[in-house]
């Protein structure tokens, strides 16, 4: 689905109830990161440009992303039509591109980097 402020993101076609497994996730791997992939491990990113590469972010997600399985996974009830959100931090050692978070959440960190360049890793 479109959003006009997000671009393409993933809705919920139907509820899910908090710890319910959404999906599960497929693609192909690179050894870079790209604006749609998701790592794997350091030099690993899985490409999936139909389904996880689309999940929005937010600072309070609704969902978690199981890299390791490749699972998706509510972490709190998600109503149908929701956007699925993920804390691309929760994946990411630097995002492909920075951005500046207005998901609204008291928890919001603002700039949204990745997690080594947050914990000053990278």
């Amino acid at each position: 689905a479109e959003h006009e402020a997000m671009g393409k993101v993933v809705r919920a076609k139907v509820p899910f109830k908090k710890g319910a497994l959404l999906a599960r996730f497929d693609g192909f791997t690179v050894g870079y990161a790209t604006q749609h992939s998701l790592q794997k491990s350091p030099n690993l990113h899985l490409v999936d440009s139909h389904f996880a590469g689309f999940l929005a972010h937010s600072c309070d997600p609704n969902v978690e992303v199981d890299m390791e399985h490749q699972y998706i996974h509510a972490l709190k009830a998600i109503p149908a039509g929701a956007i699925l959100t993920m804390d691309y931090e929760s994946t990411e050692d630097e995002l492909f591109e920075q951005f500046q978070c207005r998901c609204g959440s008291p928890q919001c960190r603002g700039l949204i980097r990745g997690r080594s360049v947050r914990q000053g890793v990278a």
